[in-house]
């Protein structure tokens, strides 16, 4: 009966308080862990917002958080909770509360819950007399104050405080709190609202790739609309573990560069400034793609007979003819991704590499230099390209001369004309003509088949009389010939070579005769000139010996000889001109068929011969004599000048008294000539007087 009242009364607040004790102790950890978590929460984001973590550093933070909060959570809520508390705990409680029970209640407790051992040993009048002591002790005493119920009320006010922050923020600032949730929870990479943006010139993977020894240029701008801070930083590691921080160079308004010069290792790096900083971006370097190899191969066109052939290896500069095709086979360094045959900054072919070979072809119209644009599969290219120069040689036409060798520009119908003609092409000729034309209007132009020409030689030369019969032109007209030939070009041809256009008058032969003896009239008056110039330098030179003594110097003897040297050799140069105008008279009257044998004999042995012979020896060896009298001294040799030009002057003389002879009866023929052709005049007419009047007295 005392224990069933001993568990209404006693037991019963008991179990009350220690389930309110647990609620309680879970509360105020509860609150403890709120308290911890938002405290944490919000030095993630003040330290995020404020440092602009990167993914790997917000990570960290994460990891850091939650092993704190679940720590807090096991040492203020799990682990509390673990803990068995119950009706004999509260007891204590209760007991050291109030010490007057003088552990009535702890051995009542103890009595109820049987754990005094069998009742066999024990009185059970003992028992239910301190169960019913216990009652009555503990009926006035409020056991309840033993809990504190200002730790639980706090504990739940730092729950709800938290809730409330917790929500008001979401409320409040909602995208905030939103990035704040993306980045630092969900681990996005989502941007901080900020004034400053720094841009990163990089692709969406941020490796930046270069090419090892260039100029890594890192390039980052700021978006109209966001704040240009005063500087940017950029921050980088090597990969051999050098570390930096360097400013950036601004560019123009809102652009910042950086560059990493000859670079050879490979950089990570971020960029800061402002309220901004860019996540890390890595450097790729390689080498730049280049041609190990290259051959090339020429194939000239069909015309030129050239057979299709390949320049030694490492020869990259070339000769062709137009229409030749040029193809070129390179080799790369490394795969490439793309190709370009180019002419300077044009574009001729889009090429397409088979993994590290190129070949283009290209028939070029022009002299160019050509160079393979490439680009590997991390997008360089190539800065110092293989170059290729391509020259391309002209196909000149073909060369002709044509000559009339002592020919002038008088012939008569008897004439036989020597013809010299020379024709050359490098790549070798087509035709080969002679044209000429009659200067008649009703004439046309004709053709002279030439002798043994075959198509494709490159040299013809032939040697030919042709007979001014042929040409069929009459006295007084005018005969224009020139030369002709084509090669073999079918690219930008036929190439056509003429020959200058040689012109003669077919005239009488009395009229030949009378330009032959203008003419000779004309070169006797030279050769009297020149008879004149060395009678004066005899003058002159007797006067210089005069004063010529053992005594005299080198230098005053070579002073005054030199000049008269130089008037000798002049004297020389002007006979032997005056020896080949007759030898090309003598010419045209043998071409002409009018060289009589006397007139042969006259030209030859009276003039020609002896002009030689003084070109030959006197008046060379005069010139000489003078020479070697400046420069040694001699009397000896001096009195040898005299005799030597009296000799030169004598046999200039013989010839000039021979061009006098026969000019003179060359008069006498001509006023002949002259005199019969006015009498056959005067026959005609007279002839055509009597017919006259012949026919007047039969009309009467």
């Amino acid at each position: 009966m005392q224990q069933s009242a001993f568990r209404q009364q006693v037991m019963q607040r008991l179990t009350r308080l220690a389930r309110r004790l647990r609620t309680d102790r879970a509360l105020v950890g509860a609150g403890v862990v709120a308290t911890v978590v938002l405290a944490v929460l919000v030095m993630q984001f003040a330290l995020d917002y404020t440092l602009r973590l990167r993914l790997d550093m917000r990570c960290a933070l994460l990891f850091v958080v939650l092993g704190l909060v679940g720590w807090m959570t096991w040492r203020k809520l799990i682990q509390p909770q673990r803990l068995k508390f119950d009706e004999r705990d509260i007891a204590r409680v209760i007991e050291k509360r109030f010490p007057q029970l003088d552990s009535l209640l702890i051995s009542a407790v103890e009595f109820d819950s049987g754990r005094v051992g069998p009742a066999a040993s024990n009185s059970p009048q003992l028992a239910e007399s301190v169960v019913q002591q216990a009652v009555e002790a503990t009926s006035g005493l409020a056991i309840e104050d033993v809990i504190e119920p200002r730790l639980a009320r706090r504990g739940t006010m730092k729950i709800i405080a938290v809730m409330v922050v917790c929500v008001a923020s979401f409320a409040i600032a909602p995208q905030t709190m939103g990035i704040w949730l993306d980045r630092n929870i969900l681990l996005r990479n989502v941007n901080w609202p900020k004034r400053t943006i720094i841009e990163v010139d990089a692709p969406d993977d941020r490796i930046i790739k270069g090419a090892i020894g260039d100029d890594l240029e890192i390039r980052a701008s700021i978006p109209a609309g966001a704040v240009v801070p005063r500087h940017v930083e950029i921050v980088f590691e090597t990969k051999s573990g050098k570390s930096g921080r360097e400013p950036m160079t601004g560019v123009g308004q809102r652009e910042f560069r950086y560059t990493f010069a000859r670079a050879k290792e490979e950089v990570s790096f971020y960029l800061t400034g402002g309220d901004d900083t860019t996540d890390w971006f890595e450097t790729q370097l390689s080498q730049r793609p280049t041609i190990d190899e290259a051959t090339l191969s020429i194939e000239p066109p069909d015309y030129t007979g050239i057979a299709p052939y390949v320049l030694p290896s490492g020869q990259r500069a070339c000769e062709i003819y137009p229409g030749s095709a040029v193809s070129i086979r390179a080799i790369a360094s490394k795969p490439l991704l793309s190709a370009r045959l180019m002419n300077g900054s044009e574009v001729l072919d889009e090429l397409q590499p088979l993994d590290q070979t190129i070949t283009a072809s290209v028939t070029p119209t022009e002299s160019q230099t050509l160079h393979i644009e490439m680009t590997d599969l991390d997008g360089l290219a190539n800065v110092r390209p293989m170059r290729f120069s391509i020259r391309l040689l002209k196909d000149n036409p073909p060369q002709v001369k044509l000559l009339f060798a002592h020919v002038g520009n008088m012939v008569t119908p008897a004439a036989n004309i020597p013809v010299e003609i020379d024709m050359s092409d490098d790549l070798g000729l087509g035709t080969a003509d002679m044209l000429f034309r009659i200067d008649n209007p009703d004439a046309s132009q004709q053709s002279v088949t030439l002798p043994d020409f075959k198509p494709q030689s490159k040299q013809y030369a032939a040697q030919f009389g042709w007979p001014v019969k042929s040409t069929g032109a009459a006295v007084g007209e005018q005969v224009a010939v020139f030369a002709k030939a084509q090669d073999l070009n079918t690219v930008s041809g036929p190439g056509v070579g003429e020959s200058t256009t040689i012109t003669f008058r077919v005239v009488t032969a009395e009229e030949f005769l009378a330009e032959i003896n203008r003419r000779e009239q004309e070169f006797r008056r030279q050769f009297e000139r020149a008879v004149d110039n060395q009678d004066r330098l005899r003058r002159r030179l007797l006067t210089v010996l005069s004063h010529i003594d053992d005594q005299t110097t080198r230098e005053a003897l070579e002073l005054e000889l030199a000049p008269l040297e130089r008037r000798q050799r002049q004297v020389l140069a002007q006979v032997n001109v005056i020896r080949q105008q007759f030898a090309q008279v003598l010419s045209e009257l043998e071409i002409n068929a009018l060289d009589e044998p006397e007139v042969r004999e006259r030209l030859e042995q009276g003039i020609i011969t002896p002009l030689t012979n003084l070109c030959a020896r006197e008046l060379s060896q005069a010139a000489d004599l003078l020479r070697q009298l400046s420069r040694e001294p001699n009397m000896e040799m001096a009195r040898q000048v005299d005799p030597q030009q009296q000799q030169i002057l004598n046999e200039m003389q013989d010839v000039l008294d021979h061009m006098l002879k026969w000019e003179g009866f060359q008069q006498t023929v001509t006023l002949l000539r002259e005199i019969m052709q006015l009498q056959k005049e005067l026959n005609v007419e007279t002839k055509a007087e009597l017919e006259a009047r012949t026919d007047d007295v039969f009309d009467d």
